[in-house]
């Protein structure tokens, strides 16, 4: 049984998922903000700033065939875009408490 505090999240997102995404760039499915630091100029770039630090991360691990788990993985941006990068073969799997977002994540993937 789930407690109140996780319940309540998973309500906030339940409610707000679709909304997030109304206001990310087209086809990006990115919820989490943009992170504009020294040296990132354009909106892509700060969507996926966090994720670049992720993937350049992996890649020093020199791993053989990678495998990623996302907790709290919203809709599978970040995961799509890590899979789509990585420079060797890698699967993931996406972890998320909200139906409304594993719904959306099948849909697009």
């Amino acid at each position: 049984m789930q407690n109140l505090n996780t319940r309540a999240i998973q309500n906030y997102y339940e409610r707000n998922t679709r909304l997030f995404l109304r206001f990310a760039p087209s086809a990006s499915l990115t919820i989490h903000r943009a992170l504009w630091v020294d040296g990132v100029t354009t909106h892509a770039q700060a969507l996926n700033y966090s994720n670049e630090l992720i993937r350049a991360e992996i890649e020093s691990l020199a791993l053989p065939r990678a495998r990623l788990l996302d907790l709290g993985c919203g809709v599978g941006a970040s995961l799509v875009y890590l899979l789509s990068h990585l420079s060797m073969p890698a699967r993931g799997v996406g972890l998320t408490i909200s139906e409304a977002q594993a719904f959306l994540a099948r849909e697009h993937s």
